[in-house]
C-alpha cells in the first residue's frame, strides 16, 4: 500500500501510518454505522505518509535522492554488470534486460541516462541532485593539466574498462554510499577467492595458451587472429559475453605471437 520503505528509521514510521490506517478503518465502521459519512482512511494516511516521510524537510533533498537511488540498485541487482576480475563470471548480468550500470569492489557506474530518468520518475529534479552530489558524493573523471601540472575535472561521467568494454557513468564509491547512508553491514558481499582456479575462470591469456597448445593448427599463418579467437569462442559459451569478442582477438594475437617467437628462438 504505501511501497518499499527508504531504510530502517523510514520503515519503522511506515509501521505507525499502517496503524493509524487500520485504526482509521474501525473508526469508520463505526461512523458509517451511525449514519455520519466516511472517508477513506488508507489514501488519506498514503497522503500524509508521502508528505511527511519520503518528503520529509529534514532530510536533504540530495540525501532523499541517494538514498532512493541505493534503493532501485539493490532492487535491480540483474540489471547491474559486476567485474568478473573482483566478482566471477556470476556476476554478469544474466537475461536480455537493458543494463542500468556496472559495479567494482568500489564502485558503482550509473548509466547517467537511466539514472536520471530513474530520479526524474519518482519526482527529484536530477540536475539539482547531480549540482549537490559534485561537491562529496560523485566521483569525477579527472586528468592531469599539461600546462599547470594540477589535477582538472575533465567530466562528471568517468570512463573505465569493464569485462574488456569500455564504459562511462556516474561514478559513485561504495564506501561512499556507505557512509552517507550510515551503513555498517558492506553494501555488496565479496565472493571468497578459492585456493585452486577451476579451468573455467583461468584468465583470457590462459583460455589463449591452452586453446593454442591442444589446437596446433591455429598457431600458423595459415589462420587469422580472428580466425583463431572464434575458435577459442566456440570452445566456451560465455566467454564472449565475458570480455568481448575485440578484446579476444587482442589477446589472442598477443599469444599467437609470443608463440611464434619462442619458436624462432
Amino acid at each position: 500500500m504505501i511501497g518499499e520503505p527508504v531504510n530502517e528509521f523510514e520503515g519503522r514510521k511506515k509501521g505507525y501510518f499502517v496503524v493509524l490506517g487500520i485504526a482509521g478503518m474501525i473508526v469508520e465502521t463505526v461512523l458509517r454505522n451511525n449514519g455520519i459519512p466516511e472517508k477513506e482512511p488508507f489514501t488519506l494516511c498514503r497522503k500524509y505518509y508521502e508528505k511527511c516521510v519520503l518528503e520529509d524537510p529534514t532530510i536533504p533533498y540530495a540525501e532523499r535522492a541517494l538514498q532512493n537511488m541505493y534503493q532501485w540498485t539493490v532492487r535491480n541487482p540483474s540489471r547491474f554488470e559486476r567485474s568478473i576480475t573482483d566478482f566471477g563470471s556470476n556476476g554478469l548480468a544474466k537475461g536480455a534486460y537493458e543494463i542500468y550500470g556496472w559495479i567494482t569492489k568500489d564502485s558503482i557506474y550509473y548509466d547517467e541516462g537511466i539514472l536520471s530518468g530513474m530520479l526524474e520518475d519518482i519526482g527529484f529534479n536530477y540536475e539539482r541532485v547531480k549540482e549537490d552530489w559534485k561537491k562529496d558524493i560523485i566521483e569525477p573523471y579527472v586528468l592531469t593539466d599539461k600546462k599547470t601540472k594540477e589535477p582538472k575535472i575533465k567530466s562528471y561521467a568517468s570512463a573505465t574498462t569493464i569485462n574488456g568494454k569500455r564504459i562511462k557513468g556516474i561514478r559513485i564509491k561504495i564506501k561512499t554510499l556507505a557512509d552517507k547512508l550510515n551503513m555498517e553491514e558492506p553494501i555488496f558481499k565479496m565472493p571468497e577467492e578459492e585456493k585452486e582456479k577451476e579451468p573455467d575462470e583461468m584468465n583470457l591469456r590462459e583460455k589463449c595458451i591452452k586453446f593454442l597448445n591442444e589446437n596446433s593448427k591455429y598457431r600458423t599463418l595459415a589462420y587469422t587472429d580472428e580466425q583463431a579467437a572464434i575458435g577459442l569462442i566456440r570452445e566456451h559459451d560465455q566467454i564472449e559475453l565475458m570480455y568481448g569478442k575485440n578484446y579476444i582477438v587482442q589477446t589472442m594475437a598477443i599469444c599467437r605471437k609470443n608463440h611464434r617467437e619462442i619458436q624462432q628462438n
